[in-house]
């Protein structure tokens, strides 16, 4: 059976390993560790993490986990991740998890030798069907040894990221069949995007998970301004032309736009420190770049992030949908996703079922560029065809020449005058 060793927990190939800079997310991962501390969780030993592209999902359970190591928690945890082919899928999955369930429990050294022995070919089962003979017999087979630690906490972080969506689901059906006996040692820890297949599949298990959907209830905003201002100091201190730096800077206003510029998205506060802070030039010079006062001399700082997007709206089944979005946001320049409902009023059905998949994607992207005159993750480039994708522009001006004159649009267009 293949392990991913870059799958685990502060494996040292993980280029994508992040964690919660102290003192941030505190409410999340303090929600987080009172789940898994209940005595009684038998209705709810699976908990899914939700959120947008760059919301700090991985960082989050990066933390959790490393947080439950250091008080003594039994955790085995496999990170998804799209760019690194060998945690890309499905298939080192279970011997992953079982890797390290031997490393905490030597007394399921036996049962597992039973098992491949009679069933030499079980690595070509079904997923299901190797959690079932891997992992949940093995385990329950020992359970009444004094060595089993109760819970056992299984995190997979990044399931969108696998590339079967298939695979996906059938991830999630096994990982609830192992919660879902009262007498289950086990909880599980998810995090994924809501992708409507999923959110379908964690429908269907509802009873059994309890949700959590990084959203302003957890007020990033807070958590991002304190990050960033942390950062600021470090730069001041360490930066090697931190002597070109008037002791004023960065002023409030500077950390009020990159705070405010992220949205609630951690990812892009991350990356713009990052680029301030590693950037040869002067990190003044850099955040005036940052900014937009200045142009970038080779490298955007917003590269990762244009990636990041283009790459989600690339995978769109119906890149129709996607532009009549964009579309509408350049008529009304739209801030908020209810919007997008009041304009259409649903009359076009057909519209409506690929806009609820879209919706949650493009709320804070719109919200972004709303307020950042679409300038500062490239969405113009989008939609203008500086980043190609997928011929997005070609029908950019006949949605709004369409639209603008449509009954639904001039009922939109008199709510809000």
């Amino acid at each position: 059976m293949k392990v991913a060793p870059n799958a685990i927990l502060n494996a040292g190939g993980r280029a994508d390993e992040v964690r919660c800079y102290p003192g941030t997310r505190e409410e999340v991962i303090g929600k987080m560790e009172k789940w898994m501390d209940r005595e009684d969780i038998r209705t709810s030993r699976m908990m899914w993490l939700s959120g947008p592209a760059g919301a700090g999902k991985s960082a989050i359970l990066q933390t959790v986990s490393e947080r439950c190591q250091e008080r003594g928690r039994h955790v085995s945890n496999f990170f998804f991740f799209r760019g690194d082919g060998t945690r890309n899928h499905a298939q080192p999955l279970v011997a992953t998890l079982v890797y390290q369930l031997r490393t905490l429990y030597a007394t399921l050294d036996k049962p597992l030798e039973d098992c491949l022995q009679a069933m030499p070919l079980i690595c070509k089962a079904s997923i299901g069907e190797q959690f079932r003979k891997l992992i949940s017999a093995p385990v329950h087979t020992v359970q009444g040894s004094s060595s089993i630690c109760h819970p056992i906490i299984l995190v997979v972080d990044g399931l969108d990221e696998c590339e079967d969506k298939q695979e996906q689901e059938q991830i999630l059906g096994a990982l609830h069949a192992l919660v879902d006996k009262d007498n289950s040692p086990f909880l599980v820890l998810i995090a994924s995007r809501a992708e409507p297949h999923i959110v379908m599949t964690i429908n269907k298990i509802a009873s059994s998970v309890v949700s959590i959907f990084l959203d302003d209830e957890y007020r990033p905003q807070d958590d991002i301004r304190r990050f960033v201002t942390a950062k600021f100091d470090e730069i001041k201190g360490s930066h090697h032309l931190a002597h070109t730096l008037d002791k004023y800077w960065p002023s409030e206003f500077d950390i009020y736009r990159v705070v405010e510029k992220s949205s609630g998205q951690f990812i892009y506060a991350a990356i713009i420190m990052r680029f301030i802070q590693y950037s040869a030039a002067s990190p003044s010079l850099s955040l005036l770049t940052v900014h937009g006062i200045r142009p970038a001399a080779n490298h955007s700082p917003y590269t990762q992030l244009d990636s990041l997007y283009s790459y989600i709206l690339s995978n769109s089944h119906n890149i129709g949908a996607v532009k009549l979005c964009f579309g509408l946001h350049f008529i009304w320049k739209i801030a908020y996703d209810q919007d997008l409902e009041h304009a259409l009023q649903f009359e076009y059905l057909y519209f409506a079922s690929d806009l609820a998949l879209y919706k949650q994607m493009l709320q804070r992207w719109i919200r972004f560029a709303y307020r950042n005159n679409i300038n500062d993750i490239s969405i113009e480039d989008l939609v203008t065809g500086a980043i190609p994708l997928n011929n997005m522009r070609r029908d950019i001006h006949m949605y709004y020449h369409w639209y603008l004159l449509t009954e639904q649009v001039k009922h939109a267009l008199t709510l809000y005058k």
